[in-house]
């Protein structure tokens, strides 16, 4: 099973991506305990087919939003002048967008 639970906050608006297939693309900010030092990590992260009201609150002022989300992960490769790329994201299934003040 491939299951991954997210909780941080949106780094900056979201982008649209796609026409026919519309996707939000977003990174969210998300803080480690390792050791007792804290360490921030920055997760991408895909959201298809995003309502008209969902996408425009993420692309307009999705920054610093809180959000809760729970997604799968996905990996992918692509050559780029030669050179083997790796990227990863987290497909979006449920989410719980909150605005805290903090």
């Amino acid at each position: 099973m491939n299951l991954c639970i997210l909780v941080g906050r949106i780094e900056k608006n979201a982008t649209l991506l796609g026409k026919d297939t519309k996707a939000l693309s977003f990174v969210v900010e998300t803080i480690n305990n390792y050791n007792g030092e804290e360490k921030k990590d920055l997760v991408s992260c895909v959201l298809f087919n995003p309502t008209p009201e969902l996408e425009k609150q993420l692309t307009r002022q999705g920054e610093g939003l809180y959000v809760e989300l729970e997604g799968r992960v996905s990996s992918s490769s692509l050559k780029t002048n030669g050179e083997k790329r790796y990227n990863t994201d987290v497909i979006v299934r449920h989410w719980t967008f909150t605005v805290v003040n903090a």
